[in-house]
């Protein structure tokens, strides 16, 4: 299978938008966002409880903090402004408390599971919803990974200019070395030729 293809801002704008037109366009946003924004993968997403993205007091926090629950590999992780408001605007449909998933299923967001605790939505819930989304908007060659794969192409774009080095990149991604972060990140044809320009 090849790589699942990062997303271009026109592609991913489209995707946004063809979440307003989903059952639960609020929590889709959510997935998506979680995915291009802070570059989770699937199962990460589903294993997200609330309070991995509160402070103490229950006010929405600035960084994702992964732990052992919600990650092979547990990392903190920047909210954007963006993923801060779509977060802000799934809670407003659908609230609930810190230890709730932060995406539920759709049959958790009606009735509760037999222990009182929600479920959260599966990954293969997430993979099905992002083909659907692509499919929607007629990109081919997208997977679930695309969000991290865009997140990881972005970031590495970005990084210098933030002040950071590839090491913050691999940190953002979780990834044990540096190899694995190498093989997210895709050439840029326009970035190659001004290179050798200025040679």
């Amino acid at each position: 299978m090849s790589e699942a293809k990062p997303l271009n801002d026109a592609e991913l704008r489209a995707v946004l938008r063809a979440c307003l037109a989903t059952r639960y366009a609020e929590r889709n946003r959510v997935v998506v966002l979680l995915a291009f924004k802070a570059g989770l993968r699937a199962g990460e997403i589903t294993r997200l409880r609330r309070w991995h993205v509160m402070t103490a007091g229950g006010d929405l926090a600035d960084t994702i903090a992964l732990d052992k629950m919600a990650s092979p590999r547990p990392r903190t992780v920047p909210i954007s402004a963006e993923l801060r408001s779509a977060i802000i605007a799934h809670w407003k449909v659908c609230p609930g408390s810190h230890d709730d998933p932060l995406v539920l299923s759709e049959r958790a967001e009606v009735v509760p599971i037999k222990s009182g605790l929600l479920a959260p939505m599966l990954p293969r819930s997430i993979v099905r919803l992002f083909g659907q989304l692509f499919l929607k908007v007629g990109i081919v060659g997208a997977r679930s990974h695309s969000g991290r794969r865009t997140f990881g192409t972005r970031a590495a774009k970005a990084i210098k200019k933030a002040g950071g080095t590839l090491k913050d990149v691999q940190q953002l991604l979780g990834h044990a070395d540096m190899a694995s972060t190498q093989s997210y990140i895709e050439g840029d044809d326009d970035a190659q030729r001004k290179v050798v320009n200025l040679i």
